[in-house]
């Protein structure tokens, strides 16, 4: 399954797993949108950043802590007192733009001062804490040891090896490929260390682009991946979902998408035309922003045509390509992509269409 967006890994992975077939994300930055790994993502960025709240918040309220709302706001009232006392011991000496940010990590080593906490959750967070300290010392050693470690001594493989279900399979290998995509981290300058981890997994996520080629295993499983990372490839069967675009929010519309086009007249962080090595298919600013915005879309469209060429050839037997009307977002529908149309109208294609 091809998909242009990373956004449509979710829905249609756990489709598939309500249907018992075995599903494997390839993709590096679609797998770390699976729930099984922003877990170990939340660890890891814990222990990169003891600031990172959000992460904490996640962790402390998931299946293997149980920490409730009412828990988690007397935990940031102790940290939100402190944080105003610190400010304000710190202003004399020093000029205070803004709030100090207060770790609400630091209120976990603070337990006996924190009123309001239940004696269940005041329990479940000890044991917390001296599994927090656990990990904190084993980010000393290797990464693909301390992902190890994570995955084992938060629970999580336990509770996926206690079942045998399609989902918990496919969550196993979902953790398994998260741990050899750690373990051959290598970054290009300097060592690799959690921090740089986070900054590489970080790239992964935001970007649609490949940062590296695909490794599909040979595992009798359904491979997800995006187009970019199709290429090269080949299967038996492909399906490429997704192809539908909205008229009225081109920034919505999934596949083609022309609406990231660089325009270095109004970003400044892209690169002027004229530097780049293939400023001679460019389009040129001749005065009018409007004739070159419309010259910058179509250029987008036709790299749309160029990667939708790939994906339709990935597929040596059987090619299926579909689109629905409601996504995500927008509360009016999609419709068809113009690809989609043109695939339809080839003359060559079997189509099943189902109610607007």
């Amino acid at each position: 399954i091809l998909c242009r967006k990373r956004r449509l890994f979710p829905p249609i992975a756990e489709g598939l797993r309500e249907e018992g077939i075995p599903v494997e994300v390839v993709d590096l930055g679609g797998l770390l949108m699976l729930p099984e790994i922003v877990d170990v993502m939340s660890w890891l960025r814990l222990l990169e950043d003891p600031a990172r709240n959000i992460a904490l918040a996640r962790i402390l309220q998931g299946p293997r802590w149980r920490i409730g709302y009412r828990d988690l706001v007397a935990m940031a009232r102790w940290s939100a007192s402190h944080n105003r006392r610190f400010q304000d011991e710190l202003e004399g000496d020093f000029d205070m733009p803004g709030d100090v940010a207060f770790a609400l990590a630091e209120s976990v080593d603070h337990l006996e001062e924190i009123e309001g906490l239940s004696k269940e959750a005041r329990s479940r967070l000890e044991g917390f804490r001296a599994l927090l300290a656990e990990l904190r010392a084993a980010t000393a050693g290797s990464l693909g040891d301390l992902v190890g470690t994570i995955v084992e001594r938060t629970g999580l493989l336990r509770e996926l090896e206690a079942s045998s279900s399609p989902s918990a399979v496919a969550s196993r290998r979902n953790l398994l490929n998260l741990l050899q995509h750690v373990s051959s981290f290598a970054p290009v300058d300097g060592e690799a260390t959690l921090s740089t981890l986070i900054a590489y997994l970080d790239t992964a996520e935001e970007t649609e682009d490949d940062l590296e080629p695909a490794q599909p295993s040979e595992a009798n499983t359904v491979k997800l991946l995006t187009i970019h990372k199709a290429k090269g490839l080949e299967w038996p069967v492909v399906f490429v979902p997704g192809m539908a675009e909205h008229t009225k929010r081109s920034q919505s519309s999934i596949f083609p998408d022309a609406s990231r086009q660089p325009n270095p007249l109004r970003q400044s962080a892209t690169l002027p035309f004229e530097l780049r090595g293939d400023a001679d298919v460019l389009p040129r600013y001749q005065g009018d922003i409007k004739a070159f915005r419309s010259e910058l879309t179509e250029r987008g469209v036709e790299e749309e045509r160029r990667l939708c060429y790939v994906a339709l050839t990935r597929a040596q037997d059987v090619l299926v390509c579909s689109s629905s009307y409601w996504y995500e977002g927008p509360s009016d529908p999609f419709e068809p992509g113009r690809f989609l149309v043109e695939v339809r109208d080839s003359g060559v294609a079997e189509v099943i269409a189902a109610e607007p």
